[in-house]
């Protein structure tokens, strides 16, 4: 046989390799491993909450969130929010969400946080990324790295739908991974 051909057919079976790896990997560490562990009390919102937990991953404001060796926090939303900047408006039919999380690291080594981590689900299901406003708050969240029982708390904004009462935070830390959760608002 051509040299070349063993070459590409071992090259196409190491890549065959990695899919099936990767897949099983994330049938393994994928999807729902997170639990509410608590309840925040000194949380402030501006929307009603529902009293029920509508799936494993699916949360509500308050709720202390156990995440891949991290526990998260929405602890605080507010709806119609100003930036105080008359050049950083919403679109017409749109209004900014402010939302304040919390990240313990829990784990024995340090691991980095970043807002971008974040995204917001609106009720026709698109999702958003923080705003750019998000970097002119003096509480924002950006971006760094937790030590080990290392806290920090910040805000982002989105843009979302006026008035749209099924809106998530989603918090995914990992591009290689599913593992996600989600907080109704």
């Amino acid at each position: 046989m051509n040299r070349n051909v063993v070459f590409w057919l071992v090259v196409r079976g190491v890549f065959d390799l990695i899919v099936v790896f990767t897949h099983y990997m994330i049938g393994i560490f994928g999807g729902k491993n997170a639990k509410k562990i608590g309840t925040k009390t000194d949380t402030k919102e501006d929307v009603p909450q529902s009293s029920t937990q509508e799936a494993s991953n699916v949360f509500k404001v308050g709720d202390i969130i156990s995440f891949d060796e991290k526990e998260v926090t929405l602890t605080n939303v507010t709806r119609n929010y100003d930036t105080g900047n008359s050049f950083s408006k919403p679109k017409d039919g749109k209004e900014f969400v402010k939302v304040t999380v919390e990240i313990i690291n829990k784990s024995k080594i340090e691991i980095s946080y970043n807002n971008y981590d974040f995204k917001m689900k609106d009720g026709n299901g698109a999702i958003k990324t923080p705003e750019i406003e998000t970097y002119s708050l003096s509480d924002s969240l950006e971006l760094g790295k937790l030590s080990p029982n290392g806290k920090v708390k910040g805000s982002m904004i989105f843009e979302v739908p006026k008035g749209d009462q099924e809106l998530s935070l989603i918090y995914k830390p990992s591009f290689w991974s599913n593992k996600k959760i989600e907080i109704k608002i």
